[in-house]
């Protein structure tokens, strides 16, 4: 994906994008901690010309480090708490609060705004990273419902799009939106599990990635109307939704994402002999289930906005779209396993514990290409490349 600037003719976003701001000072997770923003030789520069308080411009001159595989570009060094230097002991910046946002970098400005270039529609969403998207998704049914929109000229989001080239090495991309948005109906549809519609999307992406590698890629539009009526069999469906959790795949899968993704104790309360205990698992999903018992629509609500930022059903244009699905399931097993363990333990808050955790997880997921590899590897060491294997993992 490159980025440059974009003539669309379509503008779409979940409902929750027009009205999204900024927690502050009052956000547990605030975006100010632990990483480090890049900022421009230029913004830099802005700032160090400003009129502003002695300790703020010692702060600039003394909190920037320069990249060194990318010239021009510098990054915020962060102090001996992981915590941006800018950041007051209230948890709002002080760039912000003396001189205005629009001395902040580029992307302090944006995030967690992003937009996904498709063809001719620009499709805006929110990383998950940030919690009070996160909040939002648990707290509004009707939040990822997709809309469309007239731009207006203010900041909308860093824009990912194909370039020439990608589109020439990969002509699958043409049909990006179309993809993107099939899945999309595929995951929205609340007659079946949200289970049952990762599975289904995952037979839907095993069909469509055998008819590219023989390179039907201009069927893609038919495929998708066949694949619509065939995933709608009430028979298939009836199956999936008898489908019983097979643990010695589930929990093995999911104590390797755990060593990968996860990395915390955390799974530990949920765990013996390093092995996770299947009576433990199901009671944190019914703690879950049950605390969410008047929203839930919340698993369904993240795992659209996981489609979105995922960049589905092309998150790598050099992996196949099978590939990338997997990668998707494993987002999706994931969120699963943190519920399942934040609502396990001994807490005073295990729906913050869930959240803070579900933002860590989309760090993983969403802010590093190379995380994909692991995953579609992890896949292949299980030998669970397969709409069924996807089944029993997410079940």
């Amino acid at each position: 994906m490159s980025e440059n600037k974009v003539k669309a003719q379509f503008f779409r976003r979940p409902r929750y994008f027009k009205d999204f701001q900024c927690m502050g000072g009052s956000c547990p997770m605030s975006c100010c901690l632990i990483w480090s923003v890049d900022w421009t030789e230029q913004e830099i520069e802005r700032l160090k010309n400003a009129e502003c308080s002695e300790h703020l411009r010692m702060l600039v001159e003394n909190s920037f480090g320069e990249v060194t595989d990318a010239p021009g570009k510098f990054r915020i060094i962060m102090d001996s708490k992981k915590r941006c230097p800018f950041l007051t002991e209230d948890n709002f910046c002080l760039i912000q609060r003396e001189l205005g946002a629009e001395y902040l970098s580029y992307t302090c400005t944006v995030y967690p705004r992003n937009a996904l270039f498709c063809g001719s529609t620009v499709m805006n969403y929110c990383n998950l990273s940030c919690y009070r998207v996160l909040d939002t998704l648990c707290n509004d049914k009707d939040c990822m419902i997709l809309e469309n929109y007239k731009p207006v000229h203010k900041k909308a989001g860093k824009v990912s799009m194909d370039s020439e080239a990608d589109i020439l090495s990969h002509p699958e991309f043409k049909y990006r939106h179309q993809l993107l948005e099939f899945f999309y109906e595929i995951i929205s549809d609340e007659s079946r599990s949200l289970e049952t519609c990762v599975t289904l999307g995952a037979v839907a992406a095993q069909n469509l990635a055998k008819n590219i590698s023989s390179g039907k890629i201009n069927m893609i539009p038919e495929n998708i109307a066949s694949l619509k009526k065939a995933l709608k069999d009430p028979k298939q469906t009836e199956k999936l939704e008898a489908l019983k959790p097979n643990y010695s795949v589930k929990l093995w899968f999911a104590k390797k994402l755990n060593e990968i993704v996860l990395k915390t104790n955390m799974i530990n309360l949920i765990s013996e002999n390093d092995l996770i205990i299947a009576d433990k698992y199901d009671e944190g999903i019914r703690n879950f289930n049950a605390a969410f018992a008047e929203r839930p629509f919340a698993l369904r609500n993240i795992a659209l906005n996981l489609l979105l930022e995922l960049k589905m059903p092309f998150r790598i244009k050099d992996t196949g779209i099978f590939e990338n699905y997997c990668y998707y399931a494993a987002a999706i097993a994931s969120v699963k396993l943190s519920a399942a363990v934040s609502y396990n333990i001994q807490s005073l808050n295990p729906e913050k514990t869930f959240k803070s955790t579900v933002a860590y997880i989309s760090r993983f997921f969403a802010h590093n290409d190379g995380n994909v590899k692991l995953i579609v590897d992890l896949f292949k060491e299980l030998n669970c490349m397969s709409p069924a294997y996807i089944a029993l993992i997410v079940k």
